[in-house]
């Protein structure tokens, strides 16, 4: 099946600052801000949204600042990155243990190497590697892709962003109906109003689909996209 493409021609500003993941009973998330040093925190809910505890408040020396949601892996435990913090102050890549509520870093973001300032969240394709983007970092500062590896903590920077192809996203990846992982960068392209992508993760190759222009398809999008259940993908610009 192949995939259509519906940009939304809506305005406004999105900002978020915590994201959920679903287990069998309870909701888990992330907060931007708050707790003891006011660095984020992530807390577990009820599935009813009764019930709100604090698992980990984010030290000054790790990660903070996190802004994307949870994402659970087939070994039981979730994984998820901070905006800041970390050894180079570039955010970093942690394992999250809900039953010991243990949290570890396992990934400083480098900037040249591995990006730096991850907004998003980590998605785990069917190659059972994580694939994410930065927001900043890469051979251009202008952002990259990398896919992260959880049985040996492995980062691989895969794409740069550059001025043609996109810069600056601050959404996630998905993996579509047809294998390719999609997304949008908020700047860069033809009009400097940020692009749709393809990626294949089988060739590690890159294909810009779109191009916004601020008048037909929009433009600045922030945020990741959606697909539906007849292989449409959607947006917000």
């Amino acid at each position: 099946m192949g995939i259509k493409f519906i940009v939304l021609l809506l305005t406004f500003t999105l900002q978020y600052s915590f994201g959920f993941s679903q287990g069998e009973v309870e909701l888990w998330g992330m907060t931007k801000n708050g707790g003891p040093w006011d660095q984020g925190v992530i807390f577990r809910v009820d599935s009813n949204g009764e019930n709100i505890q604090i698992a980990f408040d984010f030290p000054f020396n790790e990660g903070r600042h996190p802004y994307g949601s949870l994402a659970f892996a087939n070994n039981g435990k979730y994984y998820g990155m901070t905006s800041r913090g970390g050894a180079n102050y570039n955010g970093v890549i942690f394992e999250f243990d809900a039953l010991t509520e243990q949290c570890i870093k396992r990934h400083d973001f480098d900037s040249a190497t591995s990006g730096n300032s991850p907004i998003g969240s980590l998605f785990l394709a069917s190659d059972s590697l994580f694939y994410g983007m930065t927001e900043y970092g890469g051979a251009n500062n202008l952002g990259c892709i990398f896919s992260f590896n959880i049985s040996s903590f492995a980062v691989t920077k895969l794409f740069d962003f550059d001025s043609i192809h996109g810069s600056h996203p601050n959404g996630s990846l998905i993996q579509a109906n047809d294998g390719f992982l999609y997304g949008i960068t908020k700047y860069g392209g033809a009009s400097n109003s940020g692009v749709l992508f393809l990626f294949d993760i089988a060739t590690n190759t890159y294909q810009k689909k779109i191009d916004f222009d601020d008048t037909l398809h929009g433009g600045n999008p922030s945020g990741s996209l959606v697909q539906d259940s007849f292989g449409k993908l959607y947006g917000i610009a």
